[in-house]
């Protein structure tokens, strides 16, 4: 896949069910997604740790879309009230530290980091990774997918083989992406050397032992406002990226 096809913002990758009443696609990208909050009704994410991961990160963003991502000025819960009667804001909205806010200001600024096969800085990877892995005893693109069997684990929903990998697409991949950096199991995978360290054991990701609850409302713009919790006082878009 091309990394004209595979900025999150823009591309539609996030499945999702409307509001009855209201028509759209099946997927979304990430500005859609948000532009039309209210009309949509869920995520259709049949796996429930991507389901989970995927709304962690959307509370973050829904976070610094709304500038709810600090707890002043004013009132923390007065202007998430503000947001619930009268949506999400569309244009870009300058902030004070000179950051943008709203959906069309935030996705501007930071449409640079969110490309998921970028070279320089793919979305939540490593770029160093091709080079310090052996590709040729690499764990392969089914370990990704945690519904694909790997390696030699039984097949349980679909025959996949080592020797005959299928890509996932644009979905699938950030998804799954998504669902191991939360819940990814600790074990062997492509054996990974930098400088004279040479390994292939991975951790276990924070949530693996974990349950993480999540509210469900009528649409998703409340089910994300009602996801966000207040920041600490001292906490700052300054110091906090």
């Amino acid at each position: 896949m091309t990394t004209s096809v595979s900025n999150l913002i823009d591309q539609p990758w996030i499945p999702v069910a409307w509001v009855e009443g209201q028509s759209g696609p099946p997927e979304v990208g990430l500005r859609e997604l948000f532009v039309h909050a209210r009309e949509i009704r869920t995520l259709l994410i049949p796996e429930a740790p991507a389901l989970s991961a995927l709304l962690r990160l959307l509370y973050a963003l829904t976070a610094r879309i709304t500038a709810l991502d600090e707890a002043g000025p004013g009132s923390w819960g007065d202007r998430r009230e503000q947001l619930l009667e009268e949506g999400l804001v569309e244009q870009s909205i300058d902030l004070p530290d000179g950051r943008k806010a709203g959906i069309d200001g935030y996705f501007g600024q930071w449409s640079h980091r969110f490309d998921l096969f970028d070279v320089d800085r793919p979305w939540l990877q490593d770029p160093r990774l091709p080079d310090q892995c052996d590709q040729n005893k690499t764990a392969g693109v089914h370990k990704l997918v945690m519904s694909r069997a790997a390696g030699n684990n039984h097949s349980w929903f679909e025959h996949w083989s080592h020797d005959s990998p299928i890509s996932p697409d644009l979905s699938q991949t950030a998804l799954s992406l998504l669902t191991w950096h939360y819940w990814g199991d600790p074990g062997a995978l492509s054996r990974r050397a930098v400088g004279q360290v040479s390994s292939h054991y991975a951790k276990a990701s924070p949530l693996r032992a974990a349950l993480s609850y999540h509210p469900q409302c009528d649409n998703l713009l409340l089910t994300l406002l009602a996801g966000l919790t207040p920041p600490d006082g001292d906490v700052s878009r300054h110091t906090d990226l």
